[in-house]
């Protein structure tokens, strides 16, 4: 092949690609927080005993094109606006829930296609129940033991 016609083609596969580029976007989310009152629950040799620190608990809403992904759903929303417990180890609390949120941004949570749950935690699956028509994307092994305590809660 000569070059001019390698240019021209080269040229055109790269409009064909920019063209079928799909748009994207990216929020993060505020899923809670937690007050940790001793750290080494986090140690498997038990260090930082006695240490606090705040965690935050984030989500985040993808879009590609007109699909919308969410990667984790929080802490419950049962914990909206909970008071924090001086004497608990965690203390987590919620200041606002994630359909709020999305309304905020112009999203409905029936436009959620997909839900993403990066580990099966209280503060990771807390409002997962709000987008029942999402497909959900979760580990195998955290998926049995969500299955098995939902079978355990129905006897």
């Amino acid at each position: 092949m000569n070059p001019i016609a390698s240019i021209l083609f080269a040229g055109a596969a790269l409009m064909t690609s920019a063209a079928h580029s799909a748009d994207v976007e990216l929020w993060r989310l505020d899923c809670g927080e937690i007050e940790v009152r001793d750290l080494s629950l986090f140690s498997d040799t038990y260090n930082h005993a006695g240490e606090k620190r705040t965690l935050t608990d984030s989500c985040y809403l993808i879009r590609h094109d007109q699909d919308y992904m969410l990667w984790d759903a929080g802490l419950p929303a049962a914990l909206l606006g909970a008071k924090l417990d001086p004497t608990a180890v965690l203390a987590p609390t919620l200041a606002v829930d994630l359909p709020t949120q999305l309304a905020e941004i112009g999203v409905k949570p029936e436009q959620i296609g997909r839900l993403g749950i990066s580990h099966n935690h209280f503060d990771h699956v807390g409002q997962a129940a709000r987008f029942p028509q999402a497909t959900l994307m979760i580990g195998a092994a955290d998926l049995r033991a969500v299955q098995d305590r939902t079978a355990a809660l129905r006897r």
